[in-house]
């Protein structure tokens, strides 16, 4: 019966990725004109009447940005050339005010999101790294172990536990 629940559960989260495919989500912006600026910063050529943007809600000054591409090409690229610039900021993709980190990711269901969180504190017990890609959330000990996928809290406590 669990195992019917756990690829119900997978199923919808799947479904729910699928919605979001096109969609990054931007923090560190005041305000969705500077979306296109960071997007041509880092190399993608793209008008503002192709792309919708979107404040989230949000209990912070910097509200996140729901950023919709037209295909599912363009937000990967967006991604891979976020990687490949490293770390950004205010001051790197040439915005006004004061230095501030400015984050593109995946946009995530909920129950994802939290899946990476909990994920992310195997990195206090030795995991180097923990990271989402495709709407899957990975983790590795170290740069030549092999990559986990984990799919459920109860794998994180069984990694925990080893």
């Amino acid at each position: 019966m669990a195992i019917l629940k756990n690829q119900a559960v997978a199923n919808a989260v799947t479904a729910d990725f699928q919605t979001r495919r096109n969609n990054v989500i931007m923090i560190g912006l005041s305000k969705t004109a500077e979306v296109v600026k960071v997007l041509n910063k880092l190399d993608i050529n793209i008008k503002d009447e192709e792309i919708k943007t979107r404040q989230i809600s949000s209990k912070g000054h910097m509200k996140p940005i729901l950023v919709t591409f037209p295909s599912e090409s363009v937000r990967n690229e967006v991604l891979l050339k976020r990687k490949a610039k490293g770390l950004l900021n205010s001051e790197n993709m040439e915005l006004d005010g004061d230095r501030r980190n400015i984050y593109i990711n995946e946009d995530l269901p909920k129950i994802t999101r939290d899946l990476f969180r909990k994920a992310s504190e195997l990195k206090n017990i030795g995991y180097m790294y923990v990271w989402v890609k495709e709407g899957k959330v990975l983790c590795r000990k170290s740069e030549f172990s092999r990559i986990i996928q984990v799919s459920h809290e109860g794998l994180i406590d069984l990694l925990k536990d080893n």
